[in-house]
Protein backbone atom coordinates (compact mmCIF):
# COMPACT_ATOMS: atom_id res chain seq x y z
CA UNK A 1 0.00 0.00 0.00
CA UNK A 2 2.81 1.95 0.93
CA UNK A 3 4.78 1.67 -2.59
CA UNK A 4 1.30 2.26 -4.44
CA UNK A 5 0.73 5.53 -2.53
CA UNK A 6 4.39 6.53 -3.22
CA UNK A 7 4.06 5.75 -7.30
CA UNK A 8 0.67 7.29 -7.51
CA UNK A 9 2.53 10.65 -5.34
CA UNK A 10 5.14 10.76 -8.07
CA UNK A 11 3.11 9.94 -11.33
CA UNK A 12 0.86 13.22 -9.73
CA UNK A 13 3.89 15.39 -9.56
CA UNK A 14 4.79 14.48 -13.03
CA UNK A 15 1.90 15.38 -14.27
CA UNK A 16 1.82 18.71 -12.18
CA UNK A 17 5.56 19.50 -13.88
CA UNK A 18 4.22 18.51 -17.86
CA UNK A 19 1.07 21.05 -16.91
CA UNK A 20 3.44 23.24 -15.59
CA UNK A 21 5.62 23.42 -18.93
CA UNK A 22 2.57 23.50 -21.18
CA UNK A 23 1.03 26.51 -19.74
CA UNK A 24 4.54 28.02 -19.76
CA UNK A 25 4.72 27.12 -23.29
CA UNK A 26 1.05 28.56 -24.07
CA UNK A 27 1.91 31.41 -22.13
CA UNK A 28 5.48 32.06 -24.33
CA UNK A 29 3.28 31.64 -27.75
CA UNK A 30 0.40 34.49 -26.51
CA UNK A 31 2.94 36.61 -25.49
CA UNK A 32 4.74 36.64 -28.70
CA UNK A 33 2.18 36.65 -30.83
CA UNK A 34 0.37 39.98 -29.25
CA UNK A 35 1.25 42.70 -31.02
CA UNK A 36 0.69 45.29 -28.23
CA UNK A 37 2.15 43.80 -25.77
CA UNK A 38 4.89 47.31 -25.11
CA UNK A 39 2.13 48.80 -24.47
CA UNK A 40 2.15 47.00 -21.53
CA UNK A 41 5.39 47.71 -20.47
CA UNK A 42 5.38 51.38 -21.02
CA UNK A 43 9.09 51.85 -19.91
CA UNK A 44 9.91 54.98 -22.04
CA UNK A 45 12.23 56.87 -18.83
CA UNK A 46 14.64 59.20 -19.23
CA UNK A 47 17.24 60.73 -16.85
CA UNK A 48 17.84 63.99 -17.27
CA UNK A 49 20.95 65.83 -17.00
CA UNK A 50 20.97 68.87 -13.98
CA UNK A 51 22.85 71.20 -12.54
CA UNK A 52 23.47 71.82 -9.07
CA UNK A 53 23.39 75.35 -7.50
CA UNK A 54 23.34 76.70 -4.11
CA UNK A 55 21.29 79.51 -2.86
CA UNK A 56 20.52 80.99 0.91
CA UNK A 57 21.55 77.63 1.99
CA UNK A 58 19.07 75.72 -0.51
CA UNK A 59 20.44 73.27 -3.32
CA UNK A 60 18.72 73.84 -6.41
CA UNK A 61 18.77 70.85 -8.56
CA UNK A 62 17.75 72.03 -12.66
CA UNK A 63 17.30 69.91 -15.55
CA UNK A 64 15.26 70.64 -18.45
CA UNK A 65 12.54 68.24 -19.84
CA UNK A 66 12.62 66.01 -23.09
CA UNK A 67 10.81 67.52 -25.86
CA UNK A 68 7.56 65.44 -26.09
CA UNK A 69 8.21 63.67 -22.76
CA UNK A 70 5.29 62.92 -21.06
CA UNK A 71 5.25 65.00 -17.99
CA UNK A 72 6.22 63.30 -14.75
CA UNK A 73 9.25 63.22 -13.14
CA UNK A 74 10.67 60.71 -10.30
CA UNK A 75 13.45 61.76 -8.15
CA UNK A 76 14.05 60.79 -3.88
CA UNK A 77 14.82 63.19 -1.00
CA UNK A 78 16.59 62.22 2.07
CA UNK A 79 15.88 64.19 5.09
CA UNK A 80 15.10 67.25 3.47
CA UNK A 81 11.98 69.38 2.80
CA UNK A 82 11.64 70.00 -1.15
CA UNK A 83 9.52 72.20 -3.71
CA UNK A 84 9.49 71.61 -7.52
CA UNK A 85 8.85 74.61 -9.73
CA UNK A 86 8.36 74.44 -13.34
CA UNK A 87 9.61 77.52 -14.99
CA UNK A 88 8.45 80.02 -11.62
CA UNK A 89 5.54 78.20 -10.97
CA UNK A 90 5.63 75.89 -7.83
CA UNK A 91 4.28 72.66 -9.11
CA UNK A 92 4.48 70.44 -5.86
CA UNK A 93 5.63 71.16 -2.05
CA UNK A 94 6.68 68.58 0.69
CA UNK A 95 7.95 68.72 4.11
CA UNK A 96 6.06 71.64 5.44
CA UNK A 97 2.88 69.39 6.87
CA UNK A 98 0.99 71.38 9.27
CA UNK A 99 0.05 68.81 11.63
CA UNK A 100 3.30 66.58 11.17
CA UNK A 101 4.41 65.77 14.71
CA UNK A 102 6.40 69.13 16.54
CA UNK A 103 9.31 66.80 17.48
CA UNK A 104 9.98 65.69 14.01
CA UNK A 105 12.31 67.52 12.39
CA UNK A 106 13.46 65.34 9.68
CA UNK A 107 10.32 64.46 6.89
CA UNK A 108 12.18 60.94 5.93
CA UNK A 109 13.21 59.44 2.98
CA UNK A 110 10.55 59.27 -0.20
CA UNK A 111 10.39 58.45 -3.37
CA UNK A 112 8.29 61.36 -5.22
CA UNK A 113 6.81 61.51 -8.63
CA UNK A 114 5.32 64.79 -9.66
CA UNK A 115 3.21 65.76 -12.80
CA UNK A 116 4.54 68.56 -15.07
CA UNK A 117 2.04 70.55 -16.93
CA UNK A 118 1.46 69.84 -20.22
CA UNK A 119 2.64 73.21 -21.46
CA UNK A 120 5.93 72.94 -20.19
CA UNK A 121 7.46 70.23 -22.21
CA UNK A 122 10.60 70.76 -23.21
CA UNK A 123 11.29 73.17 -20.10
CA UNK A 124 13.11 73.41 -17.24
CA UNK A 125 12.23 72.42 -13.89
CA UNK A 126 13.58 73.10 -10.36
CA UNK A 127 14.26 71.15 -7.35
CA UNK A 128 14.74 73.49 -4.34
CA UNK A 129 15.81 71.23 -1.23
CA UNK A 130 15.82 72.77 1.99
CA UNK A 131 17.85 70.58 4.72
CA UNK A 132 16.92 70.33 8.58
CA UNK A 133 20.25 69.61 9.43
CA UNK A 134 22.71 71.72 8.85
CA UNK A 135 24.38 71.40 5.46
CA UNK A 136 22.95 68.02 4.62
CA UNK A 137 20.75 67.80 1.16
CA UNK A 138 20.60 63.78 1.58
CA UNK A 139 21.39 60.89 -0.64
CA UNK A 140 22.74 62.95 -4.11
CA UNK A 141 19.69 61.15 -6.92
CA UNK A 142 19.01 61.18 -10.22
CA UNK A 143 15.81 62.97 -11.83
CA UNK A 144 14.02 60.85 -13.89
CA UNK A 145 11.61 61.75 -16.44
CA UNK A 146 8.16 59.47 -18.06
CA UNK A 147 4.85 58.78 -17.40
CA UNK A 148 3.77 58.36 -13.78
CA UNK A 149 3.09 54.61 -14.77
CA UNK A 150 6.73 54.48 -16.58
CA UNK A 151 8.32 55.93 -13.26
CA UNK A 152 6.68 53.06 -11.20
CA UNK A 153 7.79 50.19 -13.53
CA UNK A 154 10.82 51.92 -13.28
CA UNK A 155 11.72 52.03 -9.95
CA UNK A 156 9.88 48.91 -9.02
CA UNK A 157 12.08 46.57 -11.66
CA UNK A 158 15.55 48.49 -10.67
CA UNK A 159 14.25 46.95 -7.24
CA UNK A 160 13.26 43.84 -8.42
CA UNK A 161 16.24 41.67 -7.52
CA UNK A 162 16.03 43.00 -3.75
CA UNK A 163 12.55 42.49 -3.54
CA UNK A 164 13.23 38.40 -4.75
CA UNK A 165 15.82 38.32 -2.12
CA UNK A 166 13.47 39.81 0.65
CA UNK A 167 11.18 37.38 -0.63
CA UNK A 168 13.12 34.43 0.11
CA UNK A 169 14.31 35.54 3.65
CA UNK A 170 10.55 36.27 4.44
CA UNK A 171 9.77 32.52 3.34
CA UNK A 172 12.86 31.62 5.52
CA UNK A 173 11.63 33.74 8.48
CA UNK A 174 8.20 32.64 8.10
CA UNK A 175 9.74 28.43 8.28
CA UNK A 176 11.93 29.47 11.61
CA UNK A 177 8.99 30.36 13.19
CA UNK A 178 7.13 27.60 12.26
CA UNK A 179 9.82 24.64 13.02
CA UNK A 180 10.34 26.83 16.69
CA UNK A 181 6.66 25.44 17.59
CA UNK A 182 7.25 22.57 15.85
CA UNK A 183 10.27 21.65 17.98
CA UNK A 184 9.37 23.28 21.17
CA UNK A 185 9.42 19.99 23.16
CA UNK A 186 13.02 19.13 21.95
CA UNK A 187 14.04 22.42 23.76
CA UNK A 188 14.79 23.68 27.12
CA UNK A 189 11.78 25.50 28.33
CA UNK A 190 14.08 28.28 29.64
CA UNK A 191 15.80 28.77 26.34
CA UNK A 192 14.16 31.57 23.51
CA UNK A 193 14.77 28.89 20.54
CA UNK A 194 17.20 29.71 17.79
CA UNK A 195 14.52 28.74 15.02
CA UNK A 196 12.20 32.39 16.60
CA UNK A 197 15.75 34.59 16.47
CA UNK A 198 16.18 33.70 12.70
CA UNK A 199 12.13 33.94 12.11
CA UNK A 200 12.57 37.66 13.92
CA UNK A 201 15.69 38.52 12.68
CA UNK A 202 14.79 37.64 8.59
CA UNK A 203 11.35 39.77 9.69
CA UNK A 204 13.18 42.82 11.34
CA UNK A 205 15.89 43.09 7.92
CA UNK A 206 13.02 42.69 5.40
CA UNK A 207 11.15 45.32 7.05
CA UNK A 208 14.20 47.49 6.65
CA UNK A 209 15.66 46.89 3.41
CA UNK A 210 12.28 47.22 2.11
CA UNK A 211 12.28 50.92 4.04
CA UNK A 212 15.59 51.57 2.31
CA UNK A 213 15.35 50.54 -0.98
CA UNK A 214 11.96 52.58 -1.37
CA UNK A 215 9.36 49.84 -1.70
CA UNK A 216 7.44 50.10 1.52
CA UNK A 217 6.18 53.55 0.78
CA UNK A 218 3.94 51.81 -1.42
CA UNK A 219 1.87 50.14 1.43
CA UNK A 220 2.89 53.27 4.06
CA UNK A 221 2.73 56.67 2.18
CA UNK A 222 3.95 58.64 4.80
CA UNK A 223 7.78 59.92 4.76
CA UNK A 224 7.39 61.05 8.63
CA UNK A 225 6.18 57.58 8.91
CA UNK A 226 8.68 55.48 7.39
CA UNK A 227 11.29 57.19 8.97
CA UNK A 228 10.51 55.62 12.30
CA UNK A 229 9.92 51.94 10.35
CA UNK A 230 13.42 52.43 9.19
CA UNK A 231 15.67 53.14 12.77
CA UNK A 232 13.13 50.94 14.29
CA UNK A 233 13.93 48.50 12.39
CA UNK A 234 17.68 49.05 12.20
CA UNK A 235 18.00 49.51 16.31
CA UNK A 236 15.41 45.82 16.63
CA UNK A 237 17.31 43.55 13.51
CA UNK A 238 20.49 43.36 16.49
CA UNK A 239 18.70 41.82 18.88
CA UNK A 240 17.82 38.46 17.70
CA UNK A 241 21.22 38.09 16.23
CA UNK A 242 22.42 38.36 19.33
CA UNK A 243 19.95 36.21 21.16
CA UNK A 244 20.44 33.65 18.36
CA UNK A 245 24.53 33.47 19.18
CA UNK A 246 23.08 33.49 22.97
CA UNK A 247 20.98 30.47 22.10
CA UNK A 248 24.28 28.56 20.88
CA UNK A 249 26.83 29.56 23.11
CA UNK A 250 26.88 27.47 26.65
CA UNK A 251 29.78 29.17 28.24
CA UNK A 252 30.99 32.29 30.48
CA UNK A 253 30.71 34.43 26.78
CA UNK A 254 27.11 34.01 26.47
CA UNK A 255 25.92 36.10 29.18
CA UNK A 256 27.72 38.90 26.65
CA UNK A 257 25.62 38.69 23.99
CA UNK A 258 22.49 38.64 26.25
CA UNK A 259 23.67 41.82 27.39
CA UNK A 260 24.13 43.68 24.30
CA UNK A 261 20.93 42.56 23.47
CA UNK A 262 19.78 44.29 25.77
CA UNK A 263 22.09 46.99 25.01
CA UNK A 264 19.69 47.52 21.85
CA UNK A 265 16.61 47.87 23.75
CA UNK A 266 18.28 50.10 26.15
CA UNK A 267 20.16 52.20 22.90
CA UNK A 268 16.50 52.75 21.32
CA UNK A 269 14.57 53.58 24.11
CA UNK A 270 17.06 56.49 24.52
CA UNK A 271 16.83 57.52 21.21
CA UNK A 272 13.23 57.81 21.52
CA UNK A 273 13.46 59.72 24.38
CA UNK A 274 15.71 61.97 22.94
CA UNK A 275 13.90 62.34 19.86
CA UNK A 276 10.58 63.11 21.88
CA UNK A 277 11.95 65.67 23.66
CA UNK A 278 12.49 67.44 20.49
CA UNK A 279 16.27 67.84 21.34
CA UNK A 280 17.68 66.12 18.62
CA UNK A 281 16.48 63.83 15.87
CA UNK A 282 16.99 59.89 15.95
CA UNK A 283 19.64 60.24 12.50
CA UNK A 284 21.61 62.89 14.29
CA UNK A 285 22.42 60.48 17.11
CA UNK A 286 23.14 57.26 15.12
CA UNK A 287 26.41 56.90 15.55
CA UNK A 288 25.85 56.15 18.93
CA UNK A 289 23.73 53.09 17.60
CA UNK A 290 26.75 52.46 15.25
CA UNK A 291 29.56 52.82 18.29
CA UNK A 292 27.73 49.91 19.41
CA UNK A 293 27.48 48.13 16.16
CA UNK A 294 31.39 47.87 16.57
CA UNK A 295 31.65 46.62 19.94
CA UNK A 296 29.07 44.22 19.14
CA UNK A 297 31.36 43.14 16.15
CA UNK A 298 34.27 42.81 17.82
CA UNK A 299 32.77 40.87 21.02
CA UNK A 300 31.58 38.17 18.14
CA UNK A 301 34.93 37.76 17.14
CA UNK A 302 36.32 37.23 20.49
CA UNK A 303 33.19 35.06 22.35
CA UNK A 304 32.76 32.79 19.31
CA UNK A 305 36.83 32.18 19.44
CA UNK A 306 36.61 31.86 23.37
CA UNK A 307 33.47 29.83 22.90
CA UNK A 308 35.44 27.01 20.82
CA UNK A 309 38.31 27.07 23.00
CA UNK A 310 36.77 26.34 26.53
CA UNK A 311 33.70 23.86 25.45
CA UNK A 312 34.77 23.00 21.45
CA UNK A 313 31.07 22.97 20.58
CA UNK A 314 30.38 21.77 17.75
CA UNK A 315 27.27 23.87 17.17
CA UNK A 316 28.87 27.11 17.14
CA UNK A 317 32.01 25.81 14.94
CA UNK A 318 29.22 25.11 12.49
CA UNK A 319 27.47 28.93 12.75
CA UNK A 320 31.12 30.30 12.58
CA UNK A 321 31.34 30.75 8.88
CA UNK A 322 27.77 32.95 8.80
CA UNK A 323 28.20 34.82 11.38
CA UNK A 324 32.06 36.07 10.24
CA UNK A 325 30.26 36.73 6.72
CA UNK A 326 27.38 39.00 8.68
CA UNK A 327 30.01 40.89 10.57
CA UNK A 328 32.16 41.57 7.30
CA UNK A 329 29.56 42.57 5.33
CA UNK A 330 28.50 44.87 8.19
CA UNK A 331 32.06 46.65 8.57
CA UNK A 332 31.72 47.28 5.25
CA UNK A 333 28.80 48.99 5.33
CA UNK A 334 29.58 50.88 8.07
CA UNK A 335 33.13 52.05 6.20
CA UNK A 336 30.71 53.21 2.85
CA UNK A 337 28.71 54.62 4.73
CA UNK A 338 31.31 57.04 6.60
CA UNK A 339 33.46 57.03 3.50
CA UNK A 340 30.69 58.70 1.52
CA UNK A 341 29.55 61.55 4.39
CA UNK A 342 26.68 59.82 4.91
CA UNK A 343 24.93 60.35 1.18
CA UNK A 344 24.76 57.07 -0.48
CA UNK A 345 23.05 54.06 1.06
CA UNK A 346 25.03 50.70 0.49
CA UNK A 347 23.55 47.64 -0.47
CA UNK A 348 26.60 45.39 1.79
CA UNK A 349 24.34 44.98 5.04
CA UNK A 350 21.33 43.92 3.22
CA UNK A 351 23.36 41.53 1.05
CA UNK A 352 25.23 40.29 4.04
CA UNK A 353 22.02 39.67 6.11
CA UNK A 354 20.63 38.04 3.45
CA UNK A 355 23.58 35.72 3.00
CA UNK A 356 23.70 35.09 6.36
CA UNK A 357 19.84 34.41 6.95
CA UNK A 358 19.77 31.80 4.07
CA UNK A 359 22.91 29.90 5.79
CA UNK A 360 21.20 29.97 9.15
CA UNK A 361 17.86 28.30 7.95
CA UNK A 362 19.82 25.76 5.63
CA UNK A 363 21.94 24.56 8.61
CA UNK A 364 19.33 24.58 11.22
CA UNK A 365 16.81 22.67 9.05
CA UNK A 366 19.74 20.24 7.95
CA UNK A 367 20.66 20.34 12.18
CA UNK A 368 16.89 19.71 12.69
CA UNK A 369 16.87 17.07 10.08
CA UNK A 370 19.73 14.73 10.94
CA UNK A 371 18.23 15.19 14.56
CA UNK A 372 14.77 13.76 13.62
CA UNK A 373 16.50 11.03 11.95
CA UNK A 374 18.65 10.15 15.06
CA UNK A 375 15.14 10.40 16.96
CA UNK A 376 13.79 8.12 14.63
CA UNK A 377 16.73 5.66 14.79
CA UNK A 378 16.48 6.10 18.54
CA UNK A 379 12.64 5.47 19.04
CA UNK A 380 13.27 2.18 15.99
CA UNK A 381 15.77 0.87 18.42
CA UNK A 382 13.72 1.33 21.24
CA UNK A 383 10.76 -0.39 20.20
CA UNK A 384 12.87 -3.22 18.88
CA UNK A 385 14.06 -3.81 22.76
CA UNK A 386 10.69 -3.10 23.67
CA UNK A 387 8.54 -5.28 21.17
CA UNK A 388 8.50 -9.20 20.16
CA UNK A 389 9.60 -9.88 17.07
CA UNK A 390 7.44 -12.55 16.63
CA UNK A 391 4.03 -11.34 17.12
CA UNK A 392 5.00 -7.56 17.42
CA UNK A 393 3.30 -7.32 20.76
CA UNK A 394 5.03 -5.66 23.38
CA UNK A 395 7.68 -7.80 25.24
CA UNK A 396 8.48 -8.58 29.07
CA UNK A 397 10.48 -5.59 29.57
CA UNK A 398 8.24 -3.04 28.51
CA UNK A 399 5.23 -4.54 30.52
CA UNK A 400 7.76 -4.27 33.65
CA UNK A 401 8.36 -0.52 32.79
CA UNK A 402 4.54 -0.07 32.28
CA UNK A 403 3.77 -1.76 35.84
CA UNK A 404 6.58 0.77 36.94
CA UNK A 405 4.78 3.79 35.65
CA UNK A 406 1.26 2.85 37.15
CA UNK A 407 2.66 2.24 40.43
CA UNK A 408 3.90 5.73 40.43
CA UNK A 409 0.82 7.08 39.07
CA UNK A 410 -1.92 6.57 41.48
CA UNK A 411 -4.71 8.05 39.95
CA UNK A 412 -4.07 6.10 37.18
CA UNK A 413 -4.34 2.71 38.93
CA UNK A 414 -7.93 3.74 39.80
CA UNK A 415 -9.03 2.58 35.91
CA UNK A 416 -6.68 0.16 35.66
CA UNK A 417 -8.44 -3.39 33.79
CA UNK A 418 -5.88 -6.56 33.11
CA UNK A 419 -6.85 -9.39 30.94
CA UNK A 420 -4.35 -12.39 30.80
CA UNK A 421 -4.55 -15.32 28.31
CA UNK A 422 -2.95 -18.34 28.08
CA UNK A 423 -3.16 -20.47 25.30
CA UNK A 424 -3.84 -24.58 26.16
CA UNK A 425 -2.02 -27.00 25.47
CA UNK A 426 0.77 -24.94 23.17
CA UNK A 427 3.36 -27.62 23.92
CA UNK A 428 1.30 -30.22 22.17
CA UNK A 429 1.13 -28.20 19.07
CA UNK A 430 4.41 -27.62 19.03
CA UNK A 431 5.08 -31.41 19.64
CA UNK A 432 2.57 -32.80 17.19
CA UNK A 433 2.15 -29.69 14.44
CA UNK A 434 5.45 -28.07 14.69
CA UNK A 435 6.91 -24.71 15.73
CA UNK A 436 5.55 -22.81 12.25
CA UNK A 437 2.15 -24.09 13.75
CA UNK A 438 2.81 -22.89 17.29
CA UNK A 439 4.12 -19.61 16.05
CA UNK A 440 1.06 -18.97 14.25
CA UNK A 441 -1.04 -20.01 16.72
CA UNK A 442 0.27 -17.01 18.76
CA UNK A 443 0.21 -14.45 16.10
CA UNK A 444 -3.31 -15.14 15.90
CA UNK A 445 -4.02 -14.63 19.47
CA UNK A 446 -2.54 -11.38 19.21
CA UNK A 447 -4.35 -10.05 16.71
CA UNK A 448 -7.33 -11.50 18.25
CA UNK A 449 -6.72 -9.45 21.56
CA UNK A 450 -5.65 -6.27 19.63
CA UNK A 451 -9.21 -6.80 17.61
CA UNK A 452 -11.75 -7.58 20.75
CA UNK A 453 -9.84 -5.27 22.94
CA UNK A 454 -9.82 -1.10 23.50
CA UNK A 455 -6.71 0.31 21.24
CA UNK A 456 -5.62 2.54 24.39
CA UNK A 457 -4.85 -0.47 25.77
CA UNK A 458 -1.37 -2.45 25.87
CA UNK A 459 -0.47 -5.71 24.73
CA UNK A 460 2.24 -7.65 26.07
CA UNK A 461 3.52 -11.05 25.98
CA UNK A 462 5.03 -12.06 29.06
CA UNK A 463 5.67 -15.37 28.28
CA UNK A 464 6.28 -18.47 25.89
CA UNK A 465 2.26 -18.83 25.23
CA UNK A 466 1.20 -15.94 27.66
CA UNK A 467 -0.63 -12.83 26.79
CA UNK A 468 -1.33 -9.97 28.95
CA UNK A 469 -3.86 -7.02 28.21
CA UNK A 470 -3.27 -3.80 30.61
CA UNK A 471 -5.56 -0.39 29.66
CA UNK A 472 -5.95 2.64 32.40
CA UNK A 473 -9.66 3.75 31.09
CA UNK A 474 -12.21 1.23 32.48
CA UNK A 475 -13.93 -0.57 29.67
CA UNK A 476 -16.74 -3.66 29.57
CA UNK A 477 -14.21 -6.57 29.72
CA UNK A 478 -16.74 -9.05 30.05
CA UNK A 479 -18.38 -8.32 26.44
CA UNK A 480 -14.62 -7.62 24.80
CA UNK A 481 -13.49 -11.45 26.36
CA UNK A 482 -16.89 -12.95 24.38
CA UNK A 483 -15.65 -10.83 21.31
CA UNK A 484 -11.96 -12.24 21.88
CA UNK A 485 -13.55 -15.86 22.22
CA UNK A 486 -15.38 -15.58 18.77
CA UNK A 487 -12.39 -14.52 17.09
CA UNK A 488 -10.62 -17.47 18.87
CA UNK A 489 -13.30 -20.06 17.53
CA UNK A 490 -12.99 -18.58 13.95
CA UNK A 491 -9.39 -18.65 13.86
CA UNK A 492 -9.47 -22.33 15.08
CA UNK A 493 -11.60 -23.44 12.30
CA UNK A 494 -8.80 -22.23 9.99
CA UNK A 495 -5.88 -24.44 11.38
CA UNK A 496 -5.35 -28.15 11.32
CA UNK A 497 -4.67 -28.54 15.45
CA UNK A 498 -7.37 -27.65 18.18
CA UNK A 499 -6.84 -23.90 18.86
CA UNK A 500 -8.18 -22.05 22.07
CA UNK A 501 -7.00 -19.77 24.76
CA UNK A 502 -7.77 -19.40 28.34
CA UNK A 503 -8.15 -15.99 30.20
CA UNK A 504 -8.90 -13.99 33.06
CA UNK A 505 -9.69 -10.38 33.92
CA UNK A 506 -10.23 -8.72 36.88
CA UNK A 507 -10.70 -4.28 37.02
CA UNK A 508 -9.24 -2.19 40.42
CA UNK A 509 -11.48 -2.69 43.10
CA UNK A 510 -10.20 0.04 46.12
CA UNK A 511 -12.13 -2.59 48.31
CA UNK A 512 -9.06 -5.13 48.02
CA UNK A 513 -6.85 -3.97 46.16
CA UNK A 514 -3.52 -1.47 46.61
CA UNK A 515 -1.36 -1.92 43.69
CA UNK A 516 -1.68 -2.82 39.85
CA UNK A 517 0.02 -6.52 40.77
CA UNK A 518 -3.33 -7.22 42.80
CA UNK A 519 -5.54 -6.78 40.18
CA UNK A 520 -3.38 -8.85 37.99
CA UNK A 521 -2.75 -11.68 40.89
CA UNK A 522 -6.91 -11.58 40.58
CA UNK A 523 -7.07 -11.91 36.64
CA UNK A 524 -4.42 -14.66 37.01
CA UNK A 525 -6.45 -16.64 39.39
CA UNK A 526 -9.32 -16.50 37.02
CA UNK A 527 -7.27 -17.50 34.00
CA UNK A 528 -6.12 -20.41 36.04
CA UNK A 529 -9.61 -21.28 36.95
CA UNK A 530 -10.87 -20.95 33.59
CA UNK A 531 -7.64 -23.46 32.51
CA UNK A 532 -9.29 -25.46 35.34
CA UNK A 533 -12.19 -26.30 34.15
CA UNK A 534 -11.73 -26.69 30.36
CA UNK A 535 -9.08 -28.83 31.34
CA UNK A 536 -11.69 -30.94 33.45
CA UNK A 537 -14.30 -30.41 30.57
CA UNK A 538 -11.84 -31.81 28.19
CA UNK A 539 -10.75 -35.35 30.96
CA UNK A 540 -14.70 -35.88 30.93
CA UNK A 541 -14.92 -35.95 27.05
CA UNK A 542 -11.77 -38.44 26.71
CA UNK A 543 -13.76 -40.31 29.33
CA UNK A 544 -17.03 -40.35 27.59
CA UNK A 545 -15.72 -41.25 23.96
CA UNK A 546 -13.28 -44.53 25.66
Amino acid sequence: MKNTAVCIGRQLFAAFLVAAMVAIGCLAWIFLRTDSRTNLLDRSTVSMERTVSYENGVQIQSARLPDDMPGSIMFKTTHTKVEVYAGQELIYRYGWEEDAPAFLKSPGTLWHIVSVPEHYDGGEVHLCLYPVYEDFYGNTAEIIAGTRDACVLERMLNILPLLVLNCIIVFAGILSIFLHFLTRKRRDDQSVGSFVCIGALSLAVVTWSLCQCGFLQFLIPSGRTLYFVDFFSFFLFPVPFNLFIHSICRTRYRKGFGVLAGAYLVNMAIAIMIQLSGWMDIFQILRVTHGLMMVNVAYVFWGIRGELRLADSDMVRRFRLPLYIVITFALAELVTYYYRDFRDTSVFLPIGNIAFIIMLVWLQVSQYYATMLEEQKLAYFEKLANMDILTEALNRNAYEDTLRELERREREIKGTCVVLFDINDMKGINDNFGHEQGDQALKSCYHCIATAFHSNGKCFRIGGDEFVYISSQPQDLQEACRCFQELIRQESERFDFPFSVSYGFASYDPAIDRTVRDVIRRSDGMMYENKKQRHELDLQQCITLA
